[in-house]
Parts: C-alpha cells; sequence; structure tokens
C-alpha cells in the first residue's frame, strides 16, 4: 500500500513538535529546580561539625577519621589539646 507523501510529512512534523515539545518541558523544569531555594539544607563549619559529633558521643579518634582531618586539628577544634 503506498501512502501520500503529504501524510508522512504531518505525522513526522506531529513527532517532531512532540520532542520540541518534551525537551521544552525538561527545560522548564531544570530552571524552576535552579530558581527555588533549599531551605531544608544547613552547612557548618568544620570545627562546628567536629563539635557536634562530640556532642553525640563520639572519641577524638572517630572524629578525625569521619572528617578525614589530623587527630591534633580535631583537638584543636574542640579546645583539648594537651599542654
Amino acid at each position: 500500500m503506498i501512502q501520500p507523501i503529504n501524510q508522512t510529512v504531518v505525522q513526522g512534523s506531529n513527532a517532531q513538535m512532540d520532542a520540541a515539545a518534551t525537551r521544552a518541558k525538561a527545560a522548564d523544569t531544570v530552571q524552576t529546580e535552579q530558581i527555588q531555594p533549599k531551605t531544608d539544607t544547613v552547612e557548618i563549619s568544620v570545627p562546628a561539625h567536629a563539635r557536634l559529633l562530640r556532642q553525640q558521643g563520639l572519641s577524638v579518634n572517630e572524629i578525625a577519621f569521619r572528617l578525614r582531618l589530623d587527630v591534633e586539628t580535631v583537638d584543636r577544634y574542640l579546645g583539648t589539646k594537651p599542654v
């Protein structure tokens, strides 16, 4: 069976418009996500993170390991460095 040329072109155009609409929706979604502020996230400094972990009962060695710091640095952050 032979299809008229005009029908094929129209169908191709619909597919192209659908693809363009999908790309436009994706672009709108990305832009919307970038504009919205992250209200549930709080960033704290490394010394504050060390103090928080200490309050939770971790040892100086465990804190140093988790934060990838030297033990002496953690001691200095916590004010526990021996004299």
